[in-house]
């Protein structure tokens, strides 16, 4: 079973505006900003010759990674159109959603908020035009900072193919924010049927939404809808204990990976594979170590969201 959602991996366009944008708007937990080059990447990314640098965000239980792949421009930037199929937008629980509003009153920044049977959101895009979504959680915290992911925002063409995918990888059927927030968050024009997946929420537009290229299960091929460089959320990674024994057993239910388990950068073990629509899903094998070490550093990371939160008040301090 896919049960522990690890990160989010989102290519951006703009990198010094998106650093501004997540490190000091949003008050995210940067920990670390890195480059990688090489052979073994050309296969990751399905790019030649690749250079990807790559600004990591800790929450305690989750993850971001954003790339910015500067020698292959992005071959997309409709990254918030909700209607194309794809990933088409990222949302996080945060505490203190009046905090932020304030945040981004004081900055001229755009957003909708949205309220539905006691439960409040607020939609913006950064500055590559990607759809953040801000779920407030019911634990009465005022300081303005994030606790992790939330959930992802799937447009698919056929969602009646996704039911036999999601039971094949191990993904149940999962409670989320309500249906009817997310319709007001994004103020949609036309009918939208929506349902949950671990933290993957799918949606279609049964009056209007172009049809997706390819199908990839079961049993398909291929290298996917979208390009590593294509701007927007590029993959959802779930946590497994058995990277090898994931991609043996889904790959005997049909799922199309694009690369078999491999060792990176960290020791981390990953497998990235396709749902029916060629969007990529990621697997990633940690030691008990690291996983523990993660979550300290979250830890640490939300304490000083905290203390950043509160000298924000401070007049002057802004």
């Amino acid at each position: 079973m896919l049960t522990r959602i690890h990160h989010f991996g989102v290519t951006v366009r703009r990198p010094l505006e998106t650093l501004r944008f997540y490190n000091g708007l949003l008050n995210f937990p940067f920990v670390s900003l890195n480059a990688v080059m090489g052979k073994e990447y050309e296969e990751l990314y399905k790019l030649e010759r690749p250079v990807n640098f790559i600004a990591w965000y800790q929450f305690p239980k989750s993850a971001l990674e954003l790339f910015y792949l500067p020698f292959h421009p992005p071959r997309s930037a409709a990254a918030g159109d909700i209607l194309i199929p794809g990933y088409r937008y990222a949302g996080y629980s945060v505490e203190g959603l009046d905090e932020y509003m304030s945040r981004f009153d004081a900055g001229g920044v755009e957003y909708r908020l949205a309220e539905c049977e006691g439960e409040r959101a607020l939609k913006l895009r950064d500055p590559s035009g990607i759809n953040v979504v801000l779920f407030e959680t019911k634990s009465g915290g005022r300081s303005g900072r994030t606790l992790g992911i939330e959930e992802v925002g799937l447009t698919v063409a056929d969602p009646d193919a996704y039911e036999e995918y999601f039971e094949a990888i191990g993904l149940a059927a999962s409670r989320g924010p309500d249906s009817a927030l997310i319709e007001s968050v994004f103020a949609f024009d036309q009918p939208v049927i929506m349902k949950r997946y671990g933290h993957i929420r799918l949606l279609h537009f049964p009056e209007g939404a172009p049809r997706a290229g390819g199908k990839f299960f079961p049993q398909g091929g291929g290298e996917g809808a979208h390009g590593f460089n294509e701007t927007g959320v590029r993959h959802a990674a779930y946590a497994v204990d058995d990277a090898a024994a994931f991609y043996e057993k889904a790959r005997t239910r049909g799922v199309h990976f694009l690369f078999a388990p491999k060792v990176v950068l960290g020791g981390s073990i990953i497998s990235y594979f396709l749902d029916p629509e060629g969007n990529t899903i990621e697997v990633i094998q940690q030691s008990d170590s690291a996983v523990r070490s993660a979550r300290i550093l979250g830890e640490i990371k939300l304490a000083e969201m905290t203390v950043r939160a509160h000298l924000r008040r401070i007049p002057g301090l802004r």
